[in-house]
């Protein structure tokens, strides 16, 4: 396949031709999980520790864990970027949400489930989170934009509760303005 051939380019985007899919398969089964799991679906590397912990025999006390993920996920990137390679394309070039192959691994373990952002609305977090409070945004410019329009919605607020003491409010930060707008010219 041609990589400069937009046809060919537009055909995997849109999932018709699953080079993802067809890559992930030459994966062992444990590395693709992870790495759609990881990639695709955000799982934070401590879920996919207690997964890895879930679905060994034997766990191993004092073993380091997060280390053993850091590296099957190394290898199956740099894997999975030789095969897509051989397809004589990059990673950019393929949408991991429109793989039918993500999104059978998402289903099974039950990450194709996302849940709104509390600002922007869009489904962007993911149901499987890490340990501790669920994540109700997706970004920390969302969280900051949120926290922003909170902080208006108060002011605006406290200025209908009582009108007479916004206004009381408003004319002393002008008195106080003018105060030091006048020292400064009696100093100069």
């Amino acid at each position: 396949m041609n990589p400069s051939d937009p046809t060919a380019n537009a055909a995997i985007r849109s999932g018709d031709d699953d080079v993802l899919g067809f890559a992930l398969d030459e994966l062992d089964e444990i590395d693709a999980v992870f790495i759609v799991l990881r990639d695709s679906f955000e799982v934070p590397m401590a879920g996919l520790v207690r997964f890895l912990k879930a679905s060994s025999k034997n766990v191993i006390p004092n073993y380091d864990y997060l280390g053993h993920v850091r590296s099957m996920l190394a290898g199956a990137r740099e894997q999975l970027s030789r095969v897509i390679a051989e397809s004589g394309l990059v990673r950019e070039d393929l949408d991991w949400q429109s793989s039918r192959a993500v999104r059978d691994i998402g289903a099974r373990h039950g990450v194709n489930l996302l849940r709104p952002c509390r600002h922007c609305l869009q489904q962007k977090i993911s149901v499987v989170g890490s340990m501790g409070r669920p994540r109700e945004y997706c970004s920390n410019s969302c969280r900051q934009a949120a926290y922003r329009r909170r902080q208006a919605d108060t002011v605006g607020e406290a200025a209908l509760d009582d009108p007479a003491k916004a206004c009381c409010r408003a004319s002393q930060e002008l008195s106080d303005v003018s105060r030091s707008v006048d020292d400064s010219d009696s100093s100069n």
